[in-house]
């Protein structure tokens, strides 16, 4: 897997994918994302991190996010987001209303690299879906790809939920993500 993502890396570098535009000072956005698990088990995704055995890849979790945002300067983002994640494995649906941050700490003429997290509710609007909270924190690269400042985002995060009876149950989870910002 790490092969994989250096190989990313590099081909959206040598490419010259990024354009020679910055990233827009401020202004309304739209993002959407999809994104599947890396790692997903419920208590065990910190654990599978530090060094003890475990599959790495499991792309049982399928995730797709719209967000709504701001762009308050070169370095600063809000965004209001609504999604649908579904863990095949475990047969549970969540819809994620959540509200993020984003900063960029590296700023370049080709892009960023970025931090960010996120806090919300699991909303259960049909049965199938599961009632509760979550948060998300997570890193990565976003590149310019056109004058309108239009970005590419690829990103890494790690998302656990809350759910269930009095919210005990949780689920852990590490992501990959690939990611179009519209100005």
């Amino acid at each position: 897997m790490k092969h994989t993502l250096i190989f990313i890396a590099v081909v959206l570098f040598s490419t010259n994918l990024f354009s020679q535009e910055t990233i827009s000072a401020n202004g309304f956005f739209y993002k959407v994302s999809v994104s599947t698990s890396l790692i997903i088990n419920e208590n065990e995704a910190i654990r599978v991190l530090f060094g003890e055995e475990n599959e790495f890849i499991d792309t049982s979790g399928f995730f797709l996010n719209n967000t709504m945002g701001y762009q308050i300067d070169k370095r600063s983002s809000l965004g209001v987001n609504l999604g649908v994640d579904w863990h095949t494995r475990q047969g549970l649906f969540f819809l994620p209303i959540y509200l993020d941050y984003k900063y960029n700490l590296i700023l370049g003429e080709e892009g960023a690299f970025f931090v960010r997290g996120g806090y919300g509710i699991l909303s259960n609007i049909a049965h199938d879906f599961e009632k509760g909270n979550m948060y998300k924190v997570g890193a990565g690269i976003q590149g310019i790809v056109s004058s309108k400042g239009n970005a590419i985002l690829i990103g890494v995060d790690y998302t656990q939920k809350r759910f269930g009876i009095e919210k005990r149950d949780r689920l852990s989870t590490v992501s990959i993500s690939l990611e179009l910002m519209l100005f």
